[in-house]
């Protein structure tokens, strides 16, 4: 190494002290090292050059901890002599990292781990893709013999590095299995870190209260995470932010120093006039140490904003979709939690001081989006801020020892809605069960059938909109799926179609996108989401629906359907019910029924069973007959060998000659089948010309026949050696309808 001595440059050996393990086996792989390297840890000293340092890093398991003895455990740690940053998450490139080594004032060596650019698997079976994953070795000037130190100067790399550095990466029992060349950088000509100096270089700077409240200045000092942990007054551990007011603790600066002269309790955890937590400790107190020597330690700012916010139910945050800044708060007259985005840094602080929030150092990233089943609004530890607030009447517990009650009012209007049919009526509450217990997405529907005044919308807007929430509910038509923005499906819970009129059979021609979409919304969890100003992104469907129609045979469903349970259509007003109590009087009894209905619907046993499945009901059954063309019951007709509907379809139209012979010569073949094992093809198009009044060529009756038919091939069609273009059917004869009971039966 080239120093200067005197003004003259010359060179100079430096050296630098390293743990090694004798148990370390660089030919192994980590896992197999890791279970072998607690014992046999020893102190070496090695010259700082390139040749040593890239002979450790590539074939020794190093520390730059020295543990005595030997045996790498936290207690046993008595200095740290070198620093290895960790960079495994791949945030921080190579790039990136060998242009702050050009500015850094110390010796360093950056090299890659083992994993570097490679797909890794942890111990937990997690598959964390290919990045850049780097180390920087640095040597101390002198060791780092106590805690208090060791976690400052953490501290100030974690600082500067955020969440790009492993948070453990000067850990007191942490090691690290040798790297690989992919990445190398050697650098000896500015001496090692003066890791003091670097204390005072880098002051961890913030604005503090004392106890009073009073005293406000810039200080450099210890900062506490609410995530840390501490010991008690006996000497467990405990999570800071599981504290309670005037808990009495140990230090975490001094509490189990050496220098200490007994080993009881020091300290104490408080809250200041700010409402924020510090920590004061008499013994420091008495050393001078803490913020201006009064033994006072305060909290991350970044923390005491997390703190503040739950405290007082206000949040500041940036959305990780679009950037922005959001804040949310109960609003002076609305009752209720309200998000809005905030457009200037000015209004972002203006709305943290009129919120008595501090304002951090790094406000938090979070998703901004609705988690039907969370009850949390801001969830720090999961990074989101739910739009979903659930009503009290949702979330209200069912008292001890309570047996709820369908309730009166409420179960009438259901059960009008839905024309007193009891199969559907029971499959609806079993569903609506397993919707509030579970607050997941239903994946089926219900079509609700009836002129207006049955009730349809009464029943969504004065029981489900309450129950949900009314910002989460709204009644909207088919036409809104047919918007080029389709965002409502991940800001709503429950959503009733109304006055849907719609082929779901897609046999039609019309609007087949609009249906697609529909159908996609009932039934996907995730789905494309595209908002006005907005790039399109994958985002969770959340909206379970009601379809309801006041036309006749409004809607076609094909005979495959799995998504729509019917019911009977009404057509009996609501208001002409014999129990109809007027509708103001109505409204308040379903207002007044709300938590009991609720907690109903809380202890109704779910049939887990039946949640998914559709009813194979009769008023579906009419429908989907209904909805059934000519065409259609044709080629099920032909697939099913069905003689009889054959027969009962080719009736004489007119009287023309070619009509009359063609009726005669198809009469004769359908006669025939019983007796062949398929037909032709070509006779399969005469049938379907005729009986539905077409006159299609070979290819456009292919185009048709083929979604419905095997593709025919040259075949034996009977018991002879011909063979003929067509199709295997076995014919068979409809089963007869029963014969009517007699009076007297």
């Amino acid at each position: 190494m080239k120093l200067k001595e005197n003004g003259v440059q010359v060179t100079k050996n430096r050296t630098f002290k390293v743990s090694t393990c004798s148990k370390y086996d660089s030919k192994q792989t980590k896992e197999y090292n890791n279970d072998r390297v607690a014992h046999g840890w020893q102190l070496v000293e090695r010259e700082w050059t390139g040749k040593s340092i890239k002979d450790l890093s590539l074939n020794k398991g190093i520390s730059g901890n020295e543990w005595n003895p030997g045996h790498k455990t936290k207690e046993n740690w008595a200095a740290t002599h070198c620093i290895m940053l960790d960079f495994d998450k791949g945030e921080l490139t190579s790039e990136k990292i060998l242009d702050d080594q050009k500015m850094w004032k110390y010796d360093s060596y950056i090299f890659s781990s083992q994993n570097h650019q490679r797909q890794k698997v942890t111990p937990s079976g997690k598959v964390e893709e290919a990045c850049d994953r780097l180390r920087v070795f640095i040597p101390l000037e002198e060791p780092i013999v106590n805690n208090f130190d060791r976690e400052l100067v953490q501290k100030i790399f974690l600082d500067k590095y955020k969440r790009t550095i492993d948070r453990s990466f000067m850990g007191k029992d942490r090691y690290f299995a040798h790297g690989t060349e992919e990445v190398s950088s050697f650098i000896d000509s500015n001496g090692f870190l003066n890791w003091r100096e670097l204390i005072k270089d880098n002051p961890i700077k913030y604005e503090v209260y004392a106890d009073n409240g009073r005293n406000k200045r810039t200080v450099s000092e210890y900062l506490f995470h609410l995530e840390d942990e501490i010991l008690d007054e006996k000497g467990g551990t405990i999570v800071i932010k599981n504290l309670q007011p005037d808990t009495r603790i140990f230090c975490p600066v001094c509490g189990k120093e050496e220098y200490r002269t007994n080993n009881t309790h020091n300290a104490v955890y408080k809250i200041n006039s700010k409402g924020l937590p510090f920590i004061f400790c008499s013994s420091c107190q008495s050393r001078g140490m803490g913020t201006g020597g009064k033994g006072v330690y305060n909290i991350h700012p970044d923390d005491g904003f997390k703190y503040k916010s739950a405290q007082n139910n206000t949040i500041v945050f940036i959305d990780v979709v679009t950037s922005k800044f959001y804040g949310g708060r109960v609003e002076k007259g609305k009752n209720k939690f309200l998000v809005r985005q905030l457009t200037t840094e000015k209004i972002v602080n203006n709305f943290c001081l009129s919120n008595d929030l501090p304002i951090p150092k790094v406000f938090p990233m979070a998703r901004y989006e609705l988690e039907f089943a969370s009850d949390k609004i801001i969830d720090f530890e999961n990074e989101c801020v739910n739009k979903y607030i659930a009503p009290q009447v949702l979330i209200e517990p069912v008292p001890e020892g309570y047996e709820a009650k369908f309730p009166e009012y409420t179960e009438k209007v259901i059960s009008h809605v839905f024309n007193y049919d009891k199969e559907i009526i029971d499959h609806f509450i079993n569903d609506m069960a397993y919707f509030v217990q579970n607050r997941k997405k239903l994946i089926t529907s219900y079509l609700l059938q009836g002129t207006e005044g049955t009730g349809k919308g009464l029943m969504f807007t004065n029981i489900f909109q309450k129950i949900f929430g009314e910002q989460y509910c709204t009644t909207t038509d088919q036409d809104a799926f047919g918007n080029q923005f389709n965002s409502f499906l991940t800001d709503n819970v429950f959503v009733l179609v109304d006055e849907v009129q719609a082929d779901f059979s897609q046999k039609g021609s019309k609007n087949v996108s609009v249906i697609d979409k529909m159908k996609k919304a009932i039934t996907d969890e995730f789905i494309q989401i595209e908002g006005k100003g907005k790039d399109r992104y994958n985002g969770i469907n959340n909206c379970s629906f009601l379809f309801a129609t006041n036309t006749h045979h409004g809607v076609v469903i094909s005979k495959d359907d799995r998504r729509f349970n019917v019911a009977p259509r009404q057509e009996a007003k609501m208001h002409k019910a014999q129990w109809w109590p007027g509708y103001n009087v109505l409204k308040q009894h379903l207002e007044n029924e709300l938590q009991e209905f609720v907690w109903y619907l809380k202890q109704h046993t779910v049939n887990n069973g039946k949640i998914g499945l559709v009813l194979d009901n009769e008023p579906k059954e009419l429908l989907q007959a209904l909805s059934t063309s000519n065409a259609d019951e044709f080629f099920i007709a032909i697939k099913n060998g069905d003689i009889t509907w054959l027969k009962d379809n080719i009736v004489l139209r007119d009287n023309t000659d070619n009509l009359e012979r063609e009726y005669a010569s198809l009469h004769t073949l359908i006669s025939d089948l019983p007796d062949t094992s398929g037909i032709k093809w070509k006779d399969v198009r005469r049938l379907y010309n005729y009986i539905n009044f077409k006159n299609l060529s070979a290819p456009s009756f292919n185009k048709i026949a083929k979604t419905w038919l095997p593709k025919p091939i040259s075949q034996r069609l009977n018991d002879g050696n011909v063979t003929s273009h067509g199709i295997l059917v076995k014919w068979r004869q409809s089963d007869p309808e029963p014969e009517e009971l007699s009076e007297t039966c």
